[in-house]
């Protein structure tokens, strides 16, 4: 009896518990490799915009193929958010300077606020027209980048707009004075000749040394062709009183 019971002692307890269910893990949803909309744009207004101005101000030359270089905006966010902005200061800034200096002239003349919706698509059109020289002087360069292409697109529309605000306020102040005129012009050639060396100086990042004839002579071509084909396109939805306050 003594010994039944020692069996019974030694004999191993078992347990019944129920099987432990492995531990879940939480599955996370793949992180998109979208585009930040909401950060780059906050960006944009509150810190490329002042950078990307002091950078073409300091070293108009290579300031602004730097900035790009060293800036985190590196989607096509800056450069629409530069081509809306560029819509809206030069349609709403020429029609309000239109107001000021003409008044109820205005709809003597035909210049309706649709006329300057019109001149303001110019950046739109160069945005497009320079974006798609610059992706063909890249491919040219077997650089075939069309997101490269389009932020530089957007450095070219900067400079385009600040010249057409200078411009537009210098108009405002000094009318078509000799010296209105002179400042124009001299805002002018140098947003142009800016614009050439930046485009110059990126396509020769990809030049072999020594060999630089083919950015000089066709990165100007390419800005100036956008510009003339931009003016083309917004001066055909311009009635011909508007354009001859332009010309």
């Amino acid at each position: 009896m003594e010994d039944f019971q020692n069996e019974e002692m030694q004999q191993p307890e078992v347990h019944n518990e129920a099987p432990q269910a492995e531990p879940q893990v939480e599955q996370q949803e793949p992180q998109s490799n979208g585009i930040d909309w909401g950060g780059d744009i906050a960006r944009f207004f509150t810190q490329d915009l002042k950078d990307m101005f002091l950078a073409v101000i300091k070293r108009p030359a290579t300031g602004a193929l730097k900035w790009l270089d060293e800036t985190k905006s590196k989607s096509i966010v800056m450069p629409i958010c530069m081509t809306v902005l560029s819509f809206v200061l030069v349609t709403f800034l020429s029609f309000l300077i239109a107001r000021i200096k003409l008044g109820s002239l205005m709809g003597f003349i035909g210049l309706k606020f649709g006329t300057f919706l019109a001149l303001g698509t110019m950046p739109i059109f160069f945005a497009i027209f320079v974006a798609g020289a610059m992706f063909g002087l890249f491919a040219i360069k077997k650089n075939p980048d069309f997101i490269l292409a389009i932020r530089h697109a957007g450095v070219h529309v900067f400079l385009f707009t600040l010249a057409i605000v200078v411009m537009l306020v210098t108009m405002l102040i000094f009318g078509t004075s000799k010296i209105g005129i002179l400042i124009m012009a001299l805002v002018a050639i140098c947003a142009i000749s800016m614009g050439f060396s930046i485009a110059r100086n990126a396509i020769n990042k990809y030049e072999a040394e020594n060999k630089e004839g083919f950015s000089w002579y066709v990165a100007p071509l390419a800005v100036i062709i956008s510009l003339w084909l931009a003016y083309t396109i917004a001066s055909a939805m311009m009635p011909s009183a508007m354009l001859s306050l332009l010309l």
